[in-house]
């Protein structure tokens, strides 16, 4: 972390002043209440169980969860069987899940399966370490039987859905061809730049323009005659009937001000739109 740290003091540590607004200004996204993530738990528990153990399926997420606590209650039950190192990992392994629990629980946005990332491997850890002490405490044959089968299943579930089984969206490529596109569009000439959509935004398109010295302007609403260009190039990546660029009302749009489409044209998935000043 100490490239952070050492970032974060050149530069005003801005970071840690946005982490506190973060966890006490902004209502909006986190709850000041620990105790609100409680009824949260629940459901918060099967998506964890769902995206991160069970391949997205949720009927088999949900049934994974059941086990887990199923499984977790009969190695609380024999907790006595368990020595004094296994006490401690199944304990940390607990606070870590209960840890990611409460702070999932008290965020108010949309939750993304990467939001994970700090506690990936403890479902993995739990089932892995719950299965093995059962396995080798447990004399009941219908039970290991039952525990194989089920591993075996969700094994199966997790290979099915493995995203390497589907083509790659290819952004990478995708952002440098409309990157040439825009480039071989604007004649030379500078440009402002938008993109449209759901979940992306235009700094993978505008590194590759930057990267080849080409003069895209950032609007600046206070220095509009200097900053506004003669044309604006908007990427679509939204379905082609959901694209409405000019009357789009994102702040890369609307400050460039009335316009209307010269050029459109469909790039790797997306469209591209080529807009000027109306008369």
């Amino acid at each position: 972390m100490s490239p952070l740290v050492i970032f974060d003091a050149r530069h005003g540590w801005r970071n840690w002043e946005a982490m506190k607004t973060f966890f006490t200004e902004r209502q909006t996204t986190v709850s000041a209440r620990p105790w609100n993530a409680i009824p949260k738990i629940p459901k918060l528990s099967q998506n964890i169980t769902t995206r991160v153990l069970s391949g997205k399926n949720e009927t088999v997420g949900r049934f994974t969860l059941a086990a887990i606590l199923i499984l977790s209650l009969i190695v609380f039950v024999k907790r006595k069987s368990l020595d004094r190192k296994s006490k401690a990992a199944f304990l940390l392994i607990s606070v870590w899940l209960l840890v990611a629990l409460a702070g999932l629980g008290n965020y108010k946005q949309e939750i993304y399966d990467h939001y994970f990332g700090f506690f990936f491997a403890a479902p993995f850890l739990l089932l892995g370490g719950l299965v093995e002490k059962i396995t080798k405490t447990e004399r009941n044959k219908i039970l290991i039987g039952t525990l194989s089968i089920g591993i075996i299943l969700l094994v199966s579930v997790n290979l099915f859905g493995n995203p390497l089984r589907y083509q790659p969206n290819r952004q990478l490529q995708r952002s440098q061809a409309v990157a040439d596109k825009i480039i071989e569009e604007s004649g030379g000439e500078r440009f402002n730049l938008a993109v449209l959509a759901e979940r992306n935004y235009d700094d993978g398109y505008q590194y590759f323009l930057e990267l080849r010295g080409v003069p895209v302007i950032d609007i600046d609403p206070q220095l509009a005659d200097e900053t506004t260009a003669e044309q604006l190039f908007v990427v679509c990546e939204l379905a082609k009937e959901k694209c409405d660029p000019t009357h789009s009302p994102k702040a890369e749009v609307a400050n460039f001000g009335w316009s209307k489409i010269e050029e459109e044209w469909d790039i790797s998935g997306v469209t591209l739109y080529q807009l000027v000043h109306t008369e």
